[in-house]
């Protein structure tokens, strides 16, 4: 399910890019500021946090 793949619709002009999975454990500011140094970088087009249950 990772790695270089075909986007569902393009984004800015950009028709593919790359998946990853990344599984980690993290405290709520933690997260919060991961979620924001992913919004401000020009490499992410888009991404997705969510939580796992246990």
């Amino acid at each position: 399910m990772t790695g270089e793949k075909k986007l569902a619709y393009e984004i800015n002009y950009i028709k593919e890019g790359y998946y990853y999975i990344v599984d980690f454990k993290a405290s709520g500011d933690h997260i919060k500021e991961f979620e924001r140094r992913l919004r401000i970088s020009d490499l992410i087009l888009r991404f997705m946090v969510i939580r796992k249950e246990d």
